[in-house]
Protein backbone atom coordinates (compact mmCIF):
# COMPACT_ATOMS: atom_id res chain seq x y z
CA UNK A 1 0.00 0.00 0.00
CA UNK A 2 1.34 3.43 -0.72
CA UNK A 3 1.62 6.29 1.63
CA UNK A 4 1.76 10.01 1.30
CA UNK A 5 1.30 11.28 -2.20
CA UNK A 6 1.86 8.30 -3.72
CA UNK A 7 -1.48 6.75 -1.86
CA UNK A 8 -3.48 9.94 -2.40
CA UNK A 9 -6.10 9.23 -5.05
CA UNK A 10 -7.93 11.49 -7.04
CA UNK A 11 -10.92 10.89 -9.42
CA UNK A 12 -12.52 12.45 -12.36
CA UNK A 13 -15.00 11.88 -15.60
CA UNK A 14 -13.05 11.74 -18.94
CA UNK A 15 -14.93 13.76 -21.52
CA UNK A 16 -16.64 11.73 -24.40
CA UNK A 17 -17.84 12.40 -28.22
CA UNK A 18 -21.37 11.41 -26.94
CA UNK A 19 -21.17 14.16 -23.83
CA UNK A 20 -22.40 11.64 -21.46
CA UNK A 21 -20.39 12.72 -18.92
CA UNK A 22 -21.91 15.58 -18.87
CA UNK A 23 -24.83 13.82 -17.10
CA UNK A 24 -22.81 12.69 -13.86
CA UNK A 25 -20.69 14.59 -11.13
CA UNK A 26 -18.01 12.40 -9.14
CA UNK A 27 -16.61 12.96 -5.82
CA UNK A 28 -12.64 14.03 -6.63
CA UNK A 29 -11.74 12.59 -3.79
CA UNK A 30 -13.91 9.32 -3.06
CA UNK A 31 -14.73 8.40 -6.51
CA UNK A 32 -19.08 8.16 -5.52
CA UNK A 33 -20.57 8.81 -8.51
CA UNK A 34 -24.14 10.57 -8.88
CA UNK A 35 -26.50 12.39 -11.26
CA UNK A 36 -26.39 15.89 -12.25
CA UNK A 37 -30.13 15.68 -13.73
CA UNK A 38 -32.70 12.79 -14.29
CA UNK A 39 -31.85 10.29 -16.67
CA UNK A 40 -34.72 9.43 -18.99
CA UNK A 41 -35.18 5.74 -20.58
CA UNK A 42 -37.38 7.25 -23.22
CA UNK A 43 -34.48 9.73 -24.26
CA UNK A 44 -31.39 7.14 -24.08
CA UNK A 45 -30.91 3.49 -22.57
CA UNK A 46 -27.44 3.27 -22.22
CA UNK A 47 -24.60 5.85 -20.58
CA UNK A 48 -20.69 5.45 -21.86
CA UNK A 49 -18.89 6.53 -19.14
CA UNK A 50 -15.16 6.65 -18.32
CA UNK A 51 -13.63 7.35 -14.93
CA UNK A 52 -10.11 8.34 -14.28
CA UNK A 53 -8.18 7.58 -11.03
CA UNK A 54 -5.07 8.74 -10.82
CA UNK A 55 -2.37 9.15 -7.62
CA UNK A 56 -0.58 12.35 -6.72
CA UNK A 57 2.77 10.60 -6.83
CA UNK A 58 6.01 12.16 -6.87
CA UNK A 59 8.27 12.54 -9.37
CA UNK A 60 5.80 10.24 -11.38
CA UNK A 61 2.09 10.01 -10.84
CA UNK A 62 0.12 7.13 -11.92
CA UNK A 63 -3.45 6.61 -13.82
CA UNK A 64 -5.82 4.19 -14.57
CA UNK A 65 -8.96 4.03 -15.83
CA UNK A 66 -12.18 2.21 -16.49
CA UNK A 67 -15.29 2.05 -18.39
CA UNK A 68 -18.42 2.38 -16.61
CA UNK A 69 -21.66 0.89 -18.41
CA UNK A 70 -24.55 2.53 -16.94
CA UNK A 71 -28.57 0.62 -17.75
CA UNK A 72 -31.47 3.15 -17.07
CA UNK A 73 -33.96 1.50 -15.69
CA UNK A 74 -37.59 2.24 -16.96
CA UNK A 75 -40.26 3.70 -14.73
CA UNK A 76 -43.52 5.19 -15.36
CA UNK A 77 -43.33 8.48 -15.49
CA UNK A 78 -47.06 9.30 -15.04
CA UNK A 79 -47.98 7.38 -11.85
CA UNK A 80 -51.36 7.87 -10.44
CA UNK A 81 -51.70 11.02 -7.93
CA UNK A 82 -55.02 11.20 -5.41
CA UNK A 83 -55.61 14.42 -4.30
CA UNK A 84 -57.75 13.38 -1.24
CA UNK A 85 -56.07 10.59 1.52
CA UNK A 86 -59.38 8.76 1.82
CA UNK A 87 -62.17 7.97 -0.44
CA UNK A 88 -65.91 6.46 0.78
CA UNK A 89 -66.99 3.84 -1.58
CA UNK A 90 -70.56 2.64 -1.47
CA UNK A 91 -71.34 -0.80 -2.82
CA UNK A 92 -74.99 -2.16 -4.37
CA UNK A 93 -75.61 -5.32 -4.46
CA UNK A 94 -78.59 -7.45 -5.76
CA UNK A 95 -80.47 -9.64 -2.46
Amino acid sequence: MDIGLNGAVRFRLKKDSAGAWRNFAINEESGVLTLRMPLDRERQKVYDVRVEASDLGVPTPLSSDLELVIYVKNVNDYQPQFTVDAFQVNFTGKT
